[in-house]
């Protein structure tokens, strides 16, 4: 209001398209004006003591923030394990730009991954999960994830095994079952030292062979056992 006599110096300001901007006052003379989106908008004062005087329009054009950056919050610290799933979450820096982002993966046999960013550990090996901005495609992050080979089941066979090594006879270690279930037990034990390592070179494949045949291998030295007792029992 530029007459500081008029009794009345309170002030309107609209914006006629608070899609593109909005206007916030901060005070009766200063007002903050926020762009929404990008547009152009006209900005006008009015005086609230009904005379309906208006100040000059005011053009404003809104663009939008350029993608400077791509990040990851939550890459994981150590390799995934086949079956294990995880969601990882994107940055799009400046924090006002346009935040959609495209996900990928370099090899979908290891690490699958869909457009929210969750990552599923499919098969043992390293995949690099890659992160596009949809606003600007030149902007990418890469982030390499290794993938191991489950061995719970395996490792819970192999306890049976030990189970049956610390109370076989005394004698067990001489027959044919007692060295199948030996060498099945060994191979098992070799790929699961090699898993404990992070040896993404072990692949699922073998893992559960080795599980496999060691299971038989229990299986029939149980049924040796079994059938050597004069007692009735579950063959």
């Amino acid at each position: 209001i530029r007459e500081t006599t008029a009794t009345n110096q309170i002030i309107t300001v609209a914006v006629d398209k608070p899609s593109i901007a909005s206007v916030h006052e901060n005070s009766n003379t200063n007002w903050r004006i926020t762009g929404l989106a990008p547009g152009t908008v006209t900005i006008v004062a009015t005086a609230a003591d009904g005379s309906k005087i208006t100040s000059n329009v005011l053009t404003l054009t809104v663009t939008k923030q350029a993608v400077s950056s791509v990040s990851v919050k939550n890459a994981p610290a150590v390799p995934m394990t086949v079956g294990d799933a995880i969601k990882l979450d994107a940055s799009v820096n400046p924090s006002h730009a346009v935040q959609t982002v495209k996900w990928s993966s370099s090899d979908t046999t290891v690490l699958t991954v869909d457009a929210t960013g969750k990552v599923i550990a499919v098969g043992s090996g390293s995949a690099i999960i890659t992160i596009t901005s949809i606003d600007n495609p030149k902007v990418t992050y890469q982030l390499s994830i290794a993938v191991v080979a489950n061995i719970v089941a395996l490792n819970n066979t192999m306890d049976q095994a030990y189970t049956i090594f610390s109370t076989a006879p005394s004698l067990a270690d001489t027959t044919l079952l007692w060295k199948k279930l030996d060498d099945a037990y060994s191979t098992a034990q070799t790929l699961s030292n090699k898993v404990d390592t992070a040896d993404i070179a072990v692949t699922q494949a073998e893992v559960d062979k080795a599980n496999a045949n060691l299971l038989v291998a229990i299986a029939n030295y149980n049924k040796q056992i079994c059938i050597g007792k004069s007692a009735c029992c579950d063959c």
